[in-house]
């Protein structure tokens, strides 16, 4: 009977361990790029932020290449409501905090900050067209608030930044690595209190020969950018304990398959049909390695915020 009693509950944890596969840290990590189109803020893409041991009072935003192809991207990251609050007390409702030559807007119960993507006369981002990976970065607001005891230096954010030690190479991945991704699919999350989507897969495909990897899973718009991390597993067969969620990669498109002369009701309230080319999503997403991320993000820590 004890023999049975300790095999369910080493049953009942690891069932429990392994079901517990995912990291809130990994969105914590994770930040939303926004457009403004026609005056409106929309959901552009995904990036994520690694620590910048050149320079700790900034972070380096990771990101797809093809999403810096504008003048200007917006960040946005959730910020602390009751300190919003306390800080448009302290300015007189003014919604504007300014961050060493950056200016970040309160919206809501979020942040905001347009970076100007900008190749003279300093440059302010790096990108790699090739592997479509982009690096800028970023400093958070701080503000000085005044309370009974004299000033107080207050941060704005719960961003973390992906250390060294969190991140997993190329050379200690395994086809079938069981893998989770986080970011803002058609738009889904940008709310108010901004809440990326969590979606999983595994490491279908790599090739020595190839810069990419495929993982076995649907990214669609909105997914550029989004880190990939390896599921918290137990660390040895019979031990009850975690291992941490690594970076292992960014998604940075999806396999499709162009069909021609599929026809199509353009107005569903017309009986008209015209042929049209579709690309048909095949369920793989395209990722980059973190190897090639970090050789971007080591050009991108000596940029300056100026």
């Amino acid at each position: 009977m004890k023999n049975l009693i300790n095999s369910l509950l080493f049953f009942f944890l690891v069932t429990n361990i392994y079901s517990q596969w995912y990291d809130l840290q990994s969105t914590q990590v994770t930040v939303l790029l926004e457009k403004e189109v026609n005056g409106r803020m929309e959901t552009y893409g995904t990036g994520f932020l690694l620590y910048n041991y050149d320079n700790p009072n900034t972070s380096i935003v990771v990101t797809c290449a093809h999403l810096l192809k504008r003048s200007t991207i917006f960040v946005s990251i959730n910020a602390d409501s009751s300190l919003i609050s306390l800080v448009k007390q302290q300015t007189n409702n003014v919604a504007v905090i300014p961050a060493k030559n950056r200016v970040w807007l309160i919206e809501g119960n979020r942040i905001r900050c347009p970076v100007m993507l900008m190749e003279e006369p300093k440059k302010t981002y790096v990108k790699h067209d090739s592997l479509d990976i982009g690096a800028f970065l970023i400093n958070y607001p701080f503000r000085e608030i005044k309370d009974d005891s004299g000033k107080v230096t207050l941060k704005f954010s719960d961003k973390l930044s992906i250390p060294k030690s969190g991140i997993r190479l190329r050379s200690n991945a395994s086809i079938g690595d069981e893998v989770y991704f986080v970011g803002f699919p058609f738009g889904i999350g940008n709310f108010d209190f901004i809440s990326p989507l969590v979606r999983s897969g595994s490491i279908a495909w790599f090739s020595n020969e190839e810069s990419i990897f495929l993982l076995d899973a649907f990214s669609y718009g909105g997914n550029s950018g989004s880190p990939i991390f390896l599921k918290r597993i137990l660390s040895k067969p019979g031990q009850i304990g975690w291992d941490s969620a690594l970076l292992a990669g960014m998604i940075i498109g999806h396999q499709s398959l162009q069909l021609e002369n599929i026809l199509t009701q353009p107005d569903p309230k017309k009986l008209e049909f015209i042929k049209s080319k579709i690309d048909m999503n095949l369920g793989l997403a395209r990722c980059v390695w973190s190897d090639d991320i970090l050789k971007i993000a080591e050009e991108a820590s000596k940029l300056s915020i100026e």
